[in-house]
């Protein structure tokens, strides 16, 4: 009976450390050893520890925030990418050689690949009438293009109002030509009151998407039309109940109101809520904790 009790015992430690050793050997040998010299109430205490330390330290937990890096990666390698295709392109613009910058410039505007609008103003002004003039003719191509699309989508929700697919690509297309042509204040204004004008449209139809909620209240924000901002952040709060993001933005409307009382209620509410926080909304939180014991 001692023998079988033994065997039992030595098994249950080698099957704990070759479980645990594949996320961190070190710690997985020390607590095997716990379950070794502490028979039952040693595996018992652990396996307490360890349903605690998931269920309340998640995210804390430094493995946690390295699992999310793991999700966000692909992101960030593209991300990190595209900054070294924009800090090639504004090298480029930076070449005395003027054959070899309106050769290497040249060949991305062919190949449609120049998408930073930093770097496309950057070459309008260029000193060399050929480079800017290459800026020039991909600026206009573009926008002709985006034209096209108003034209064609006008056309379309003139005759059905309420279509949703066109609606969402119109929004789609402003918000590209807002952030693409350099026009001046008043056009982007005006572009930017019809595309939230269409988006309060969109919202009444379709409230299926995040994405169209942000762009309505961001687009309300930047025309300090802070009531209206604030009437969206309240539905979007209520379609969205288990997501961080109406929280967020609400934190930001009252920041550009710069009510502070505002900013703690949604802290308040975002704590309260059953969200697990991205490393995003954990360093939002962080930073008015903060800033409200220092006020205090």
């Amino acid at each position: 009976m001692m023998n079988e009790w033994l065997l039992i015992h030595f098994t249950t430690f080698f099957v704990y450390y070759l479980i645990f050793s594949r996320q961190k050997r070190e710690r997985a040998f020390c607590e095997a050893m716990l379950v070794l010299l502490i028979p039952l109430f040693g595996l018992l205490l652990l396996l307490i520890v360890k349903t605690f330390e998931k269920r309340y330290l998640s995210c804390e937990d430094p493995s946690y925030v390295y699992r999310s890096f793991e999700h966000e990666q692909a992101f960030f390698m593209e991300h990190e990418q595209q900054s070294e295709a924009v800090l090639a392109m504004q090298d480029v613009l930076l070449l005395t050689d003027t054959g070899t910058k309106r050769k290497l410039l040249g060949a991305a505007i062919r190949k449609d690949i120049l998408r930073n609008n930093e770097v496309l103003l950057t070459a309008l002004r260029d000193e060399d009438t050929e480079i800017s003039h290459y800026a020039v003719s991909l600026v206009s191509r573009r926008i002709r293009a985006l034209e096209e699309v108003f034209y064609r989508l006008q056309k379309r929700l003139a005759e059905v109002p309420t279509d949703v697919p066109a609606l969402r690509e119109y929004i789609d297309a402003i918000d590209v030509y807002v952030k693409s042509s350099s026009m001046d204040a008043t056009s982007r204004i005006s572009l930017q009151q019809e595309q939230v004008v269409l988006l309060e449209r969109l919202l009444h139809l379709d409230r299926s998407e995040e994405k169209y909620f942000l762009m309505k209240i961001e687009g309300e924000i930047e025309l300090r039309n802070y009531k209206k901002a604030e009437v969206f952040c309240q539905i979007f709060i209520e379609c969205f109940p288990n997501s961080e993001q109406p929280y967020l933005s609400d934190i930001k409307l009252a920041y550009h109101l710069a009510d502070a009382r505002k900013i703690q209620r949604s802290i308040r509410q975002l704590k309260n809520s059953a969200i697990v926080f991205s490393q995003r909304a954990l360093a939002v939180i962080r930073f008015w904790d903060r800033s409200e014991q220092h006020a205090s």
